[in-house]
């Protein structure tokens, strides 16, 4: 259903977000869309790639409503169409859906969304990606995290990362979204040994796709802070938040939920090795 035609282009966007240019990527994405609309009309399927594309870099950065906007849009198109490959093209956008709503605090709607676009992708293929299910299945499980439902999100991150492990190695990068989660259940559980562990990982994991500068890392370094500090290891803790604040700032909204987090956590962390802190950490999906 994604045209092979914009794969460079939207290409391009994808290498300019991973590599954390993301103003860059907005610019390109923005001339992209535009031409793509002047070639083939604004209700063309060859759309959806690049707002997908769009979408994705408007969550990363913390312009949540370009992100719905380019969402909701290709959705319309998806499902007003009736080429083969409808169900897998409506699982990426409803994944991508549900992350936003997440990210946004809703996580009502996001389990909603993320259970549908499950549905979707695997009654919709007689192959099934695997990476991809994996992927929905971490997402699904970082939502029920913050509802409360630590027992099935355990159940689905064991199984993630035992078939991520197996398909693709231990040092793939939804292994390391699996690790993150599974390791902020542990510091929300108070299980902090573990909690280190499964983020100490998931960090690794990240530098090695990322880089070490990437705004990706973040997330769980802020997760792997809230656990030193718990733990009293003060000094590891703020070395994490100050970290998780240089390779965002600049880089997404002010007001973007694990940047300000960060700051909230580096105004308010312990001022003396001794002192505990709270073990609410940040799910990642």
């Amino acid at each position: 259903m994604f045209d092979r035609d914009w794969a460079p282009a939207c290409g391009r966007i994808a290498e300019l977000r991973i590599s954390g240019r993301y103003r860059e990527a907005a610019a390109y994405g923005r001339d992209v869309l535009s031409d793509a609309e002047q070639a083939f009309g604004p209700n063309s399927a060859e759309l959806m790639p690049v707002l997908n594309q769009i979408g994705i870099l408007g969550k990363y950065s913390g312009d949540f409503v370009m992100a719905e906007d380019a969402y909701r849009r290709a959705l319309r198109i998806v499902q007003a169409g009736e080429a083969a490959g409808t169900e897998v093209a409506s699982a990426v956008l409803l994944h991508n859906l549900a992350g936003l709503a997440h990210a946004r605090g809703d996580v009502a709607e996001a389990e909603r969304l993320a259970r549908a676009g499950i549905r979707s992708r695997t009654e919709g293929s007689s192959q099934l990606d695997p990476s991809a299910l994996a992927a929905d299945r971490a997402a699904l499980a970082a939502i029920l995290i913050d509802a409360g439902n630590g027992t099935e999100a355990a159940e689905i991150l064991l199984r993630t990362i035992q078939d991520s492990e197996a398909s693709f190695g231990p040092d793939h990068y939804e292994v390391g979204i699996a690790r993150h989660n599974l390791g902020s259940l542990y510091l929300r559980s108070g299980r902090l040994d573990d909690a280190m562990q499964e983020l100490e990982s998931a960090l690794r994991i990240k530098e090695l796709a990322c880089g070490m500068t990437h705004p990706e890392l973040a997330i769980t370094l802020h997760n792997l802070a809230k656990a030193y500090l718990a733990s009293r290891r003060r000094d590891d803790g703020r070395a994490c938040l100050k970290r998780a604040v240089q390779v965002l700032d600049g880089v997404v909204t002010a007001d973007h939920p694990t940047l300000v987090a960060c700051r909230t956590a580096l105004f308010t962390s312990p001022k003396k090795t001794g002192e505990g802190s709270s073990t609410r950490g940040l799910a990642d999906g």
